[in-house]
């Protein structure tokens, strides 16, 4: 009898650590932006601020002064970059990306991305996350392209009650004197001002319940906007999600 009642509880035990493990917390370490200097150039690299965490999770929302770009990213500690979406503004005449990396290595980190445009206009922003699924992350994604202030993505429904959100925003006819702010229980990531000719903005929400929702943003001045989405779930996570892993967009 004591003996069912020990493995009784062992199984409890097992059981709520595995409920907390499937509810671990997301949570913002770092992010920094960048213009890349408007350089006619194929690469741009950034540099964390801090030294980063092995198991921890990269995310990068750029913008590219061109369309259907060849695109990529590697970190010091080669870690693998995943594209989650990828949309053009045939208006604009640009491109929105967001790539991401699991499980990373960790230490003194810069990430440089690759695109095979020389186009002028790049900017990027770079956030790294704890707490992300370190396989099968991606959860859902949406896109939409406009003209007018606010931008939306379109809306997702998250599969998990814990999941990290990340928005992109570009414009190509910002200005310097744009600014921006998030709307929806985002976060603004990076640079809330666009600093060139084109801009871009980033946006994080870690959400507490399943919900439906956008990302969107208010700015002060441009027209002829991209706005994305990608929901990634939390480490511990047994959602299935659909292979998004490599996502391609026209949007018009």
């Amino acid at each position: 009898m004591k003996r069912s009642l020990a493995l009784i509880t062992l199984s409890l035990i097992l059981l709520i650590g595995g409920a907390f493990q499937a509810q671990a917390a997301i949570t913002l370490v770092q992010a920094t932006s960048s213009n890349c200097g408007n350089a006619n150039a194929t690469t741009c690299t950034l540099s964390f601020g801090s030294s980063t965490t092995a198991g921890d999770f990269f995310v990068l929302i750029a913008n590219i002064g061109a369309q259907s770009a060849t695109v990529s990213a590697t970190s010091t500690q080669n870690d693998t970059f995943l594209n989650a979406l990828q949309f053009n503004q045939t208006t604009a005449g640009n491109s929105q990306v967001i790539l991401y990396a699991l499980n990373v290595v960790g230490g003194s980190t810069s990430i440089t991305f690759s695109k095979t445009s020389t186009a002028v206009k790049n900017r990027i922003t770079i956030a790294e996350f704890s707490g992300v699924a370190t396989t099968n992350a991606v959860d859902t994604v949406a896109s939409g392209t406009g003209a007018s202030s606010p931008s939306n993505s379109g809306n997702i429904t998250t599969a998990t009650s814990t999941e990290l959100l990340i928005g992109g925003y570009t414009n190509a006819n910002g200005g310097s004197t744009s600014t921006f702010t998030s709307n929806n229980s985002f976060i603004t990531l990076g640079s809330s001002t666009c600093p060139t000719t084109i801009c871009e903005a980033a946006q994080y929400r870690i959400t507490t319940s399943t919900i439906t929702v956008s990302s969107s943003f208010t700015y002060s001045a441009g027209t002829n906007w991209s706005q994305g989405i990608v929901g990634f779930l939390p480490a511990g996570s047994t959602s299935t999600p659909s292979p998004k892993d490599t996502l391609f967009f026209a949007a018009n």
